[in-house]
Formats: C-alpha cells, structure tokens, sequence
C-alpha cells in the first residue's frame, strides 16, 4: 500500500501480490472517475466470480467420481472382511459343537460298555 501512496504506480503491487489480476492495472490506468471505476470492478468482479464457480463446477465433474469410487471400494471391503469374519466365526462355532458332541459320544459309548460288563 505504501508503494501506491508513494509512487502512484499500481503495477508494481499488481506484480508483488498474485492473487491480483493483472487487468486492475487497465482499471486503474484507464482514468476513469471513481464512480464508473467502481462500476467497472464491480462487473469484472462479478465475472471472476462467475468464471472461478465455473472452473469449481469441472473440476467437481471430475473428482466427485473419484471420491465415491474411493468410498465405495472401502464399504466393499468393510463387507468383505466381515463376511470372512461371520464366515470364520461359524465355523469356528462348528468346529467346537463336533468336538463337544463326539466327546459327549465317546462319553456314552465308554458309560455302555463299563454298564454292560
């Protein structure tokens, strides 16, 4: 700011700080009164913005499908690994009621045989 107040010169802050675009210069330069200045910006602003929500909007088109690829293939998983997991589980849960039953059947078989001798 103290490089407008001292030189008048707009470009050098125009080219010190990216974010500005190089059309304030032709703004400034034009010499223009305050008012119509204003007006001017005010339309050009509003192009920007309109031009900047346009670039948002494709660049959306692009990473939006990407996002719900990226959540779809983690809840794909989540699934997957808890159908293993049930798959597992159950024949874990198998495993255990053969051994209990053939002990129980062994048991019986061992009773019988001291009941009939």
């Amino acid at each position: 700011m103290n490089t407008i107040q001292r030189d008048g010169d707009i470009s050098e802050v125009v080219a010190t700080y990216s974010f500005l675009p190089n059309e304030l210069i032709v703004f400034m330069n034009k010499g223009a009164t305050r008012e119509n200045m204003g007006r001017n910006l005010i339309v050009f602003a509003n192009l920007k913005f309109k031009a900047l929500t346009t670039a948002i909007e494709h660049l959306l088109i692009f990473v939006q499908p990407v996002i719900f690829s990226i959540i779809a293939i983690i809840l794909l998983f989540y699934i997957l690994v808890s159908y293993c997991q049930s798959i597992i589980h159950s024949k874990e849960f198998i495993n255990e009621n053969f051994k209990e039953k053939t002990i129980r059947l062994h048991l019986a078989r061992n009773v019988n045989r001291l009941i009939y001798y």
